[in-house]
């Protein structure tokens, strides 16, 4: 199915909890039907940010926090569409300087004024990619599930270097502080790349495929990722070095991504329960706080002592 490029959905107002309520049923889901959020410490320092307007790699910035400042009012309509190439699910358009950037399954990155969507230029690979791209100063790095890291150049898609790094469904993180890009391989192998040239400063085998894409610590000096041993591993940013393994809890971390806030991290799992009755039991767990109350401040009020209850009397 061939997945259109900057849609904006906007779902109507539910009456009960089990529909779409907004953001009360989206956390109540994740919270009390045991996503697998796990919250660890890292250290806290302010990181750069990227300009208003950019969205240069998977959730923005090397935290993965997905926040922007800027502000998009209603009414919400298309400013473009389009339709040509089928994109992965998981994958974000990333944005710089004016320029958008989508790799597709059937092997091209494309290159979009990110205002008008007039193409700019396109560079086929010939292998799937199936995740974000990442953009750092004039270049644009990707990977393919053929096993390949990409640059180009973002103004005109010429290849800057090419870096065999093992098959990846997962997008760069890109480090600015060290001018590095991070990527992650199904082979379970993490490796460092200078940006410049593709040359690697490291590569750390972690012993299990990794589908998550890697995040980087507030002071810049860790890099955070998943495997599918279902472990939360934390890296020195410099040297690769473990610095710790925490096992966590699910089936799989794959399409997820840390998150990192302050002096936190948090991991998100596929949990091990079959989906619908993750549903049965997140709305029973919701309805114990009675009928909804349309203050969503006083609703979430009375449902979440009902969450947290739920989660202390059954972690795993």
């Amino acid at each position: 199915m061939r997945k259109p490029i900057l849609t904006l959905r906007f779902g109507g107002p539910s009456s009960f909890r089990g529909g779409s309520v907004a953001l009360r049923w989206l956390f109540g889901l994740a919270s009390s039907l045991l996503l697998g959020f796990s919250v660890l410490r890292a250290p806290p320092e302010a990181p750069p940010r990227p300009a208003p307007g950019d969205w240069p790699q998977l959730g923005r910035d090397a935290q993965r926090t997905n926040y922007s400042p800027q502000q998009v009012d209603p009414p919400y309509c298309y400013t473009w569409k389009w339709y040509e190439a089928p994109f992965a699910s998981r994958a974000q358009p990333v944005v710089a300087s004016g320029r958008l950037f989508i790799g597709s399954m059937d092997g091209v990155m494309y290159a979009r004024d990110a205002s008008t969507g007039a193409p700019l230029w396109s560079y086929a690979v010939n292998s799937p990619i199936r995740h974000s791209a990442g953009v750092m100063s004039d270049t644009v790095v990707f990977s393919t599930q053929e096993g390949y890291t990409y640059a180009l150049d973002a103004a005109t898609g010429s290849l800057r270097w090419q870096v065999y790094t093992g098959p990846s469904s997962t997008a760069p993180l890109m480090d600015e502080s060290r001018g590095w890009v991070y990527v992650a391989s199904e082979n379970g192998k993490l490796t460092a790349l200078r940006l410049t040239d593709g040359a690697r400063q490291w590569e750390r085998d972690l012993g299990a495929p990794i589908l998550t894409s890697p995040a980087l610590s507030v002071d810049k000096q860790t890099v955070f990722v998943g495997t599918e041993a279902i472990q939360a591993v934390a890296l020195d940013a410099t040297t690769g070095t473990i610095r710790w393994v925490t096992k966590l809890q699910g089936q799989s971390l794959a399409d997820r991504y840390p998150v990192v806030v302050s002096d936190t991290v948090v991991f998100r799992s596929q949990p091990i329960y079959s989906f619908h009755l993750l549903l049965h039991e997140g709305d029973d767990v919701m309805d114990r706080a009675g009928p909804l109350n349309p203050d969503w401040a006083t609703d979430w009020a009375n449902v979440k002592p009902h969450i947290l209850n739920y989660l202390t009397a059954q972690p795993s």
